[in-house]
């Protein structure tokens, strides 16, 4: 996992910041690693698996006080 240091410096510029990474898969969605996301400093999670006919499968975690947290994730329509 890698952000762009463009991007970084960019965000940091204009006091922005990252509010979440995701990523997509064709297959079952993994949790990602607590080390790597404290590291790049991304508070959540979300991976999007594209292996799925009919229902979409979006799981996501939080980095909670040095901990994984899976989230439970909805979509709604307002």
């Amino acid at each position: 996992m890698q952000v762009n240091s463009t991007l970084r410096e960019t965000l940091t510029q204009n006091q922005e910041q990252v509010w979440a990474l995701y990523c997509s898969t064709s297959g079952e969605i993994q949790a990602p690693s607590l080390g790597e996301l404290a590291r790049i400093k991304i508070p959540r999670f979300f991976g999007i698996s594209l292996g799925t006919k009919g229902v979409l499968q979006l799981r996501g975690w939080l980095v909670d006080n040095a901990n994984l947290r899976e989230l439970e994730v909805t979509i709604r329509e307002d």
